[in-house]
């Protein structure tokens, strides 16, 4: 018996997938590739990265101390410094043209190539 209806590019014989089975398989592909991806992921990373507490270890017991911070000293006005800052005198901006370009010529010239060996 032959089968009825739209046949797929599996091969022949073969139905096309209807909606239902494209959507479970769309969702399977989805899995598939979320689990391999997150398996990667997992298996990739050190035991430093995932932050897991070392043998002896225990973070409810350790203690962590910082340095307090300097205090800041406040610096006096430099009496000599410049007091009016300006921006520079304009420098005119000058367009650049060429001054000797002689313009290509052309020529209806020949070149003899009797004797040449290829590539030389």
């Amino acid at each position: 018996m032959r089968a009825a209806g739209p046949l797929s590019w599996r091969g022949r014989g073969r139905l096309a997938l209807t909606s239902s089975g494209r959507a479970r398989r769309r969702r399977a592909r989805m899995s598939v590739v979320l689990l391999m991806s997150s398996t990667l992921m997992v298996t990739s990373l050190s035991a430093e990265a995932w932050a897991i507490p070392g043998p002896g270890m225990n973070r409810e017991e350790s203690q962590l101390e910082l340095p307090d911070i300097p205090e800041s000293e406040p610096i006096g006005q430099d009496e000599s410094a410049e007091t009016s800052l300006t921006t520079a005198d304009e420098i005119p901006v000058v367009p650049y043209e060429p001054q000797a370009v002689t313009p290509w010529q052309a020529d209806s010239g020949t070149a003899d190539l009797t004797g040449l060996e290829p590539g030389a």
